[in-house]
């Protein structure tokens, strides 16, 4: 049951990331331009454009959080922290569910052994050569 979860899973994740790759960014830019050249938007991050950031962010974190980050942190410097805030929390995520996906197929599972994504490899890999 889980490996056909899981399975359907990868097999959809790549179009999510893609989409909500292009959906971070259609986003960000939108927001950005609202507010004119110099000026500064201090509202926090609230509301459905919350709950948009979240949902861009959970299915590519690192690179929704990069685009909403570096592209709101002069004009809307509230929001900014929220969303790389919301990031990092989801790269949290990210990790803890590709450890109990490996650890739950090699002690318990039939045997599927999960591929991350090329995110969550490149995400690891960043980790490793810092620890």
């Amino acid at each position: 049951m889980l490996s056909a979860l899981l399975s359907l899973f990868v097999g959809v994740l790549p179009f999510l990331n893609l989409l909500s790759i292009v959906f971070s960014s259609i986003l960000m830019y939108k927001m950005r331009s609202s507010i004119k050249e110099g000026e500064v938007d201090d509202s926090p991050l609230a509301g459905s454009l919350l709950l948009q950031v979240i949902l861009c962010i959970v299915f590519a974190p690192v690179l929704a959080q990069i685009l909403f980050y570096y592209g709101w942190k002069k004009r809307l410097p509230n929001k900014a922290k929220r969303a790389n805030d919301i990031g990092w929390i989801a790269i949290l995520i990210y990790i803890g569910f590709i450890w109990f996906v490996s650890w739950y197929a090699k002690h318990i599972g039939d045997g599927y052994e999960y591929r991350p994504s090329v995110q969550g490899i490149m995400f690891m890999n960043i980790l490793q050569r810092r620890l």
